[in-house]
């Protein structure tokens, strides 16, 4: 009885030691790649907001939000842990986005 507990033990024990190792976060940089992917740009050609971490639909995602000046603005939530595009969006350049992007030159 005791030899059966104890594999019981060590198999949930290994489980969920597996279960961690497997579920390592995205990190930022690589959720800015993807979203840079996604948008078929490259760094050099936009200026990143601070990305910041959210919760949608009970996930935590990273908001990975960019712009090309004068052009577009992107916006994209990405799964901390799979790296996965949750959602997008793609908006024109208004005006009052050059407040924000005089303030992200500071």
């Amino acid at each position: 009885m005791k030899k059966t507990i104890l594999t019981l033990a060590a198999i949930v024990g290994t489980m969920a030691a597996a279960t961690v190792v497997n579920a390592a976060p995205v990190s930022q940089s690589a959720a800015q790649k993807t979203a840079l992917e996604a948008a078929g740009l490259k760094a050099e050609q936009v200026v990143f907001k601070p990305i910041e971490t959210d919760y949608d639909d009970g996930r935590e995602i990273f908001e990975v939000d960019f712009f090309i000046p004068g052009q577009k603005k992107y916006e994209f939530d990405i799964d901390v842990n799979t790296g996965e595009i949750v959602d997008q969006d793609v908006d024109y350049w208004e005006a009052d986005d050059y407040i924000e992007y005089a303030y992200l030159l500071k």
